[in-house]
């Protein structure tokens, strides 16, 4: 992560388009969101970790779709390298998430 330049969008793009950037982003937005919203510490651990499962893996799609229209990226050729870029991103978005979910859950 120290080797991110912050200030590069394509870089960025990058880090959350990997999952693990996505599933780090939506651990520390989903901090963020339960200071603002008291409420959502009512979730039960479920909710909570499909919610983040989900913001995860639309984070890191949304990276790579922006990354293609932008042409930081190759578009897929075809319907077939298209699906696998996604669940190849979607796979790595939810391991990230659930590995990131278990350790919030260990704290506390």
């Amino acid at each position: 992560m120290s080797n991110i330049d912050w200030t590069s969008l394509k870089e960025v793009l990058v880090w959350l388009a990997s999952g693990t950037g996505a599933g780090v982003a939506m651990f520390a937005l989903w901090e963020m969101l339960e200071k603002a919203f008291p409420k959502l510490n009512d979730l039960n651990a479920l909710a909570e970790r499909l919610i983040t499962l989900a913001g995860t893996v639309l984070m890191a799609l949304g990276a790579y779709g922006i990354q293609v229209g932008l042409e930081y990226r190759v578009p897929p050729g075809n319907w077939v390298e298209a699906l696998e870029q996604v669940f190849a991103i979607a796979a790595m978005a939810i391991i990230s998430a659930l590995a990131i979910h278990g350790i919030k859950q260990e704290r506390q």
